[in-house]
């Protein structure tokens, strides 16, 4: 019996413990407090692990700020975690054709130098009585003098152009300062900054440069470039290749289908209703039948006050044109229709005027959701579950450097833990549950008189154990007092 109720002495006393602690925070965070809940799967030995939100788990947010977003391990309690930024892309650098160079002399027009001579005779008193000029011309070199100089048609070429590898000669030892200019005309030219000279050193593994960076990247496309330099020997320029640097693309989105939208009030059109927490970058609207083209008006909500309810006021988002063609066999949908930056909560669309309102089963409505990933620390019992999707819920996303601090690699280098099997809770149940519990925490009659339940169930069991034990003692004494007589027994003739 004392081995039975030792356990539910300390189950009870334990609960006890736990309710006074949870009762001490006004507003506790539960596991089954979130609409939306899915198994992680991490690495073995991973102690700090990323994660990247699923679109199921980006329509669940309730809040802009992402403060409904944690993560528990296998006994409930919540692990520290820290929102991770986008990743970041280096641009990438691509070679382009080899363009040469262009003769480039310096000669006249006709081919002969002309050079002239002025005579001034003034009087005596200083004013000038005649001007009298001679002009003579001697025939130009042969080709002309070489100009210290390599002139580029970039005319046809496209792109932004971040650097120029020139196949240039070098003198030993003497670095080289060109300086680029462009024009369109070969007459006015406006100067391209660089940096650094161009410079070839003495020996095998001596340092070289052949490369004329911008300081920026530009776009050359028809016009001429003119490199110079200053009069060195050695220096010629045969011909370059440009140097593409392609912007860092931005990140994927995640996309997340819409159910059919429900006819607006006043049956001009349909209405979606958009989750509360999402960053919705674009959206996408489709036409399943081929062959066809509609003109939509696009209106919008935001959310507005600390419950993010949609705004009474409806704004103009601009004109859709969705259309769905099927030329050569291969099928061409409109592009995504871009949202200005904002929680936007509700979205209605309706034909332009003059035309009938869509019908729901005419669209295929999906959403372009800016991803989210975090990470966190994975220093509690596995499995871990990620739990998405409370109202109401307070900040616990610690800064990314608490976490980056304490690792040797950076954040990009940690393992990724995969997204399990996934329980999707309708909000208002998960809600009903957190009110019932908070109930019990925050109504101080209630809180009271549950803990003085707790309390006396803890007495009762202690009562219990107390009373067994003296039940067996008082057992034991009879017996004890037989087994003495039985070792001991009486003399003879008493």
């Amino acid at each position: 019996m004392r081995n039975a109720l030792r356990p539910f002495t300390l189950i009870t006393l334990a609960l006890a413990c736990s309710i006074t602690a949870q009762a001490a925070n006004d507003k506790p965070v539960r596991l089954p407090e979130f609409s939306w809940r899915a198994a992680l799967h991490t690495p073995p030995d991973a102690a700090l692990v990323r994660v990247e939100l699923p679109a199921p788990a980006l329509g669940a947010l309730q809040s802009h700020s992402y403060n409904d977003i944690r993560v528990y391990d296998n006994v409930g309690q919540a692990l520290p975690l820290a929102l991770l930024p986008a990743p970041a892309t280096p641009p990438t650098e691509t070679a382009g054709a080899s363009v040469p160079a262009l003769p480039l002399h310096q000669s006249s027009a006709q081919g002969d130098r002309m050079t002239a001579r002025v005579e001034v005779r003034s009087s005596g008193q200083g004013g000038v009585q005649r001007l009298q000029m001679q002009w003579s011309s001697t025939p130009a070199a042969q080709g002309g003098d070489a100009l210290q100089a390599a002139l580029f048609d970039l005319r046809n070429v496209q792109g932004d152009i971040a650097a120029l590898d020139l196949d240039i000669s070098l003198p030993d030892n003497s670095p080289v300062h060109v300086q680029a200019s462009t024009s369109k005309t070969l007459q006015q030219w406006n100067s391209l900054p660089t940096t650094g000279p161009l410079y070839r050193f003495a020996g095998d593994s001596a340092p070289r440069n052949t490369r004329l960076q911008f300081n920026k990247t530009h776009t050359l496309h028809g016009q001429f470039l003119l490199l110079q330099w200053p009069a060195t020997a050695g220096v010629q320029v045969s011909a370059l290749r440009t140097q593409f640097v392609s912007t860092a693309p931005a990140p994927a989105m995640v996309e997340a289908q819409l159910p059919a939208g429900e006819p607006a009030p006043n049956g001009q059109g349909l209405e979606w209703t958009l989750p509360s927490g999402a960053h919705v970058q674009s959206v996408q609207w489709r036409l399943p039948a081929p062959n066809q083209l509609r003109t939509f008006q696009l209106q919008g909500r935001r959310a507005s006050g600390p419950t993010g309810s949609p705004s009474p006021a409806w704004e103009p988002l601009g004109t859709v044109v969705a259309y769905h063609l099927v030329q050569e066999g291969a099928a061409r949908h409109n592009a995504p229709h871009p949202l200005p930056p904002g929680a936007w909560k509700s979205l209605r669309l309706s034909d332009w005027p003059g035309g009938a309102t869509p019908a729901p089963e005419t669209l295929q409505v999906s959403l372009q959701l800016q991803p989210v990933r975090l990470a966190f620390l994975a220093n509690g019992q596995a499995p871990y579950t990620l739990a998405v999707g409370r109202t109401d819920t307070p900040a616990a996303a610690l800064p990314l450097g608490t976490l980056t601090n304490a690792s040797a690699t950076p954040a990009e280098s940690w393992p990724l833990a995969t997204i399990g099997a996934a329980v999707n809770v309708p909000s208002s149940q998960a809600q009903r549950f957190g009110d019932r519990w908070r109930y019990f925490l925050e109504d101080s009659k209630a809180r009271t008189g549950f803990l003085w339940i707790v309390l006396a169930a803890a007495v009762l069991a202690l009562g219990a154990v107390a009373l067994q034990l003296l039940r067996s003692a008082q057992k034991a004494a009879p017996a004890d007092s037989a087994s003495d007589a039985h070792k001991n027994p009486p003399a003879p003739g008493h």
